[in-house]
């Protein structure tokens, strides 16, 4: 018995040193992340324990059960698993031996990762152990006998645990080697991956929805292991059927790669597709780029791009950004792991699937694998026409695992208490008509859950329906509908918000959504219903998403269900978006917000105009903030009322809408918390009622408005609005009808509505818009001009509109050689824009004259080019058959070489110097190489400027006397000493 102790005291003595030993460092953490401190607490916990233990050992006999759980667990028999003590005390060990190699990292304050890792699972681990320990601590107080056979028990689910703590202790010192980024980094890192999404964080909650050890088949099927170890194949795509578990298996895929191979010799990246969140492939590229900014740090090439894409204030193109990603992987020389999840939720709208799956394949690098998974269908099977393939389903031994975990829990485990034979029976019913199914086993539990005795349970296990769609069925029937009145409203309430929101909802969100009473119009507080009761009333179809906070339903697939003609029909949805409309409208009616968004309430209800100066409340202000916090159903409101109004609810709710818009304190909500949702600046004037609905696209408001009469005379015309932004639909209602006047003008800007929609983007919307103006019978606007005398024909140049530029060039009656009033003309605006394509099409038009001089500079289009720096634009201009005279002279007297050679352009001197008179001085005598020198005392790129101007006859010693001391006067005269300034 001594030797027993005194091993078991030893044991336990040397673990509370190691312990005591990583408390010491890590409590010197500054500034720790939050799950470090977490690990510290969990740490002292397991230090404690682990004395009182020490201290009991003595005191106990040999025949104590307690005792001789404790010695099976550090000293095992030989056929059994290594001991879980020693499994413990090798990660400690560890982690005290790479915390006494680098304790400065730990204390660096100013200098922090701009994200930590995703959470370990350091506190889940922990929380684990503590389960066990205080297991054991009651051993000693109650029957022995009884908790040593479950605490033998809960040795084979620590197993992975015991795995998971090693991979935790890796983790935290790889936190510790991970390059520290300066604040300026940081910056740089946020701005180049901005908008990304966390899939890491996803991955981990997915990870939490596992069975503990599942998934084993799959990462030890031979073609993963191939794909994972091997040389080939570094592509696998694998297919399974909806409720497969596929999410949760990639989860597994991803912490198998992060635990199983070493951070530095791979890099591990992950995906999670959501149909409810839509993502694009610049959403998946940024994201991509966080997670290897976080393992590797910010490459110089990261740095470079930021420094030109910030100067010019763009953010970077998709192809910047996969360029980018591909550059930093490149550099990285390990192998790296791409897993994305769920391809089939991807919008494939233009090709979206095939554009993301060729982006990740063409990312560089010496090694990169690529898994994927979705459901089976056709048009994502031939993306992956020559990959591997290895298709996903729940293993019937996984799913038994799934079940016998259920059944210990609820209501299940009182029903079958003592009855193996029900016990037998549910595992193998369940089972068989899952098939491969976790989601329909998930559904066939919950619905044995609700039976009441034996019997009951055997009738529903012989009903189990064994399809999808069935099982919805089923849980409607059976769970939903047989649980009252208020409930069952509850319930379905719940599916049509989920099922037709534009967007999740938070579960605050619709909690005060529901809480809207549209009997009365108005939103009462005692109507907000408990968040445990939103979850119970929908019998497992809605679930809260923890990653954000949302509730969505339980899988894509009851999306699609309660979407469907007949559902709909039954749950009466063909008026959901009316409900939606009108709960949205009474929201944002609610008296509790403030009128003070208006400063004067002297405002006319229609007049943009106010009496008195409005001053918006600017996005991010604290007013708005706590607006929104007393009110969190007005985000989403303010944003998304319109879109579920457009259409057949503007004709059935055409009253409330416009009765809602007659007050200007209900616009200017509507506008303002949407544009700070959207973190943009609400606009200065205090939208009239028309002029909102033609902004928002409610066309049937807009002209039921407009047949009430509604316009004001004193504001831009319904037709300019709508042309401004763009609404198609809108411009062909307004032409078509009789009292709207497409040639009328903005009585400030001067704008007529075509000029509004040749200034739009470039696009296919432009120039649809265009052509229904250009169209209409009574158009005779094309060449008016506006406060700054251009014609539409101006607009598309500074928006760079080709299409639409096209089209207004080729319209009958276009003047293509109307100046503005600075002088310039059409071709001159293109030549200064760079627009080489619309600089080819004026040209090659008779009525345009390429030598014309500017009324005001007398500058030709050749002094345009020569400033411009477009060597291709100077060219065209001195072919032969355009008769350019290249010794033109403007209003100072200087010629286009002069101003090249201001202006820095070697190209165009190149081609300028042939034909005019290098010598030729300007109304102030200075040459060509007077000018340049001008500009080269401040700057040393002039000196490719300077060598052809003196190789063409220019005097450089006349013009370095002139400039004594300075680098050229040097430059020119080598063998002179500085003059005495």
């Amino acid at each position: 018995m001594a030797d027993v102790t005194l091993g078991l005291v030893t044991s336990v003595t040397a673990l509370i040193q190691n312990i005591a030993t990583a408390i010491g460092y890590v409590k010197d953490v500054k500034n720790a992340p939050k799950e470090i401190a977490q690990f510290l607490k969990e740490l002292k916990y397991l230090k404690l324990y682990l004395s009182n233990v020490e201290e009991l050992i003595p005191l106990s006999t040999e025949n104590d059960p307690w005792l001789e759980t404790l010695k099976q667990l550090f000293d095992p028999p030989d056929d059994a698993p290594d001991s879980l003590f020693t499994g413990l005390t090798e990660p400690i060990k560890e982690l005290d031996k790479k915390l006494k190699m680098a304790p400065p990292q730990w204390k660096i304050m100013e200098k922090r990762l701009v994200w930590t890792s995703t959470k370990t699972s350091v506190v889940e681990d922990l929380q684990k152990i503590e389960r066990f320990k205080t297991l054991m601590m009651s051993a000693v107080q109650l029957d022995a006998i009884k908790l040593s056979h479950a605490i033998k028990g809960m040795v084979a689910h620590l197993e992975d645990t015991v795995a998971d703590v090693k991979g935790t202790v890796d983790v935290l010192f790889q936190k510790t080697e991970q390059v520290q980024m300066d604040k300026a980094d940081a910056k740089m890192a946020e701005w180049l991956t901005s908008g990304s999404v966390d899939y890491k964080e996803i991955q981990k909650e997915k990870l939490e929805e596992r069975t503990s050890g599942t998934g084993r088949q799959f990462l030890t099927s031979p073609v993963f292991r191939n794909w994972k170890d091997g040389p080939s194949p570094t592509r696998l795509w694998c297919p399974g059927q909806p409720g497969a578990g596929k999410s949760v298996l990639a989860s597994i895929i991803v912490k198998d790669l992060e635990t199983s191979v070493s951070p530095r010799k791979a890099l591990v990246l992950c995906i999670f597709c959501d149909y409810q969140k839509a993502a694009t492939i610049r959403t998946i590229v940024c994201s991509l780029l966080k997670q290897t900014i976080q393992s590797q740090g910010l490459s110089s090439h990261s740095k470079s791009v930021y420094v030109k894409e910030s100067a010019n204030g763009t953010q970077p193109s998709v192809d910047t950004l996969s360029d980018t990603l591909s550059k930093a992987l490149g550099s990285y020389g390990g192998r790296v792991y791409i897993v994305l999840d769920a391809l089939d939720e991807f919008t494939d709208t233009d090709g979206g699937r095939r554009r993301l799956i060729d982006t990740l394949k063409s990312l560089a690098g010496d090694d990169i694998r690529l898994l994927v998974t979705s459901r089976d269908i056709a048009t994502i099977e031939l993306l992956f026409e020559i990959d591997t393939r290895l298709d996903i389903r729940a293993a019937d031994e996984d799913i038994n695992k799934f079940v016998m975990k259920r059944l210990s829990q609820d209501d299940l485990a009182n029903l079958i208490r003592g009855r193996n034979d029900l016990h037998e029976e549910i595992l193998t019913g369940v089972v068989k008509k899952a098939d491969g199914m976790f989601l329909l086993a998930t559904l066939h539990v919950n619905l044995l859950a609700q039976t009441i005795n034996p019997g009951t349970l055997r009738e529903a296990l012989g009903k189990l329906p064994t399809t999808i769609h069935d099982m919805y069925d089923k849980t409607l029937t059976e769970r939903v509908d047989t649980q009252g009145e208020y409930k069952k409203k509850l319930a379905e309430d719940i599916f049509g918000w989920v099922a037709f929101a534009r967007r999740p909802l938070t579960v605050l969100e619709l909690q005060h959504a529901l809480a809207v009473d549209l009997d009365r119009m108005a939103f009462h507080p005692d109507y907000l219903c408990d968040v445990n009761i939103l979850g119970n009333v929908c019998a497992g179809l809605v679930v809260t998403d923890r990653t954000y906070g949302t509730m969505r339903f339980v899988h894509y697939t009851v999306q699609e269900y309660f979407m469907s003609e007949e559902v709909s029909r039954r749950l009466k949805f063909s008026c959901i978006q009316e409900k939606i409309t009108r709960t949205c409208l009474t929201y944002m009616g609610n008296p509790a917000i403030p009128e003070f968004l208006l400063l004067s309430q002297e405002h006319s209800l229609l007049c943009s105009m106010p009496l008195k100066p409005w001053r918006p409340i600017p996005r991010g202000s604290d007013a708005l903030k706590l607006i929104l916090e007393r009110n969190p159903f007005l985000a989403y409101s303010s944003i998304f009322w319109v879109h579920h109004a457009r259409g057949a609810v503007e004709c059935s709710m055409e009253d409330e809408i416009i009765a809602f818009l007659d007050v200007a304190h209900h616009r200017q909500v509507a506008v303002t918390f949407s544009q700070a949702t959207l973190n943009a600046d609400p606009p200065y004037t205090v939208l009239s009622a028309l002029h909102f609905a033609v902004r928002y696209d409610l066309v049937d408001i807009m002209e039921a408005l407009l047949n009430r009469g509604k316009a004001d005379p004193h504001e831009a015309s319904a037709l300019i609005i709508a042309a401004r932004e763009g609404r198609l639909e809108a411009v062909k209602r307004l032409l078509f009808r009789g009292d709207v006047d497409v040639n009328q003008a903005d009585s400030k800007t001067g704008r007529t509505p075509l000029m509004e929609a040749a200034d739009l983007p470039a696009g296919r919307l432009s120039q649809e818009v265009v052509k229904a103006i250009l169209n209409s019978e009574h158009m005779c606007s094309l060449n008016s001009v506006d406060k700054h005398g251009e014609s539409a024909l101006f607009r598309p140049m500074y928006g760079n509109s080709e299409g639409v530029f096209e089209i207004l060039l080729e319209t009958t009656g276009v003047n293509a050689t109307l100046n503005n009033k600075e002088g310039d003309s059409p071709l001159a605006i293109a030549i200064c824009h760079d627009r080489s394509d619309m600089i080819k099409m004026l040209l090659e038009r008779k009525d345009v004259d390429p030598d014309a001089q500017s009324p005001l500079s007398q500058w030709t289009p050749l002094f345009h080019a020569a400033k411009a720096g477009d060597p291709s634009v100077t060219e065209m201009l001195l072919q032969p058959t355009r008769q350019v005279n290249m010794k033109g002279r403007d209003h100072n007297g200087c010629t286009a070489l002069m101003v090249a050679a201001l202006y820095g352009n070697a190209p165009a001197i190149k081609l300028l110097l042939a034909g005019i008179d290098i010598m030729a001085k300007d109304n102030s005598g200075m040459t060509a190489y007077s000018h340049a020198c001008r500009r080269i005392c401040s700057s040393a790129d002039y000196g490719e400027v300077i060598s052809l101007l003196e190789e063409h006859g220019g005097r450089p010693m006349a013009i370095a006397d002139s400039l004594p001391n300075s680098w050229i006067w040097k430059m020119a005269v080598p063998s002179r000493k500085p003059k005495d300034s």
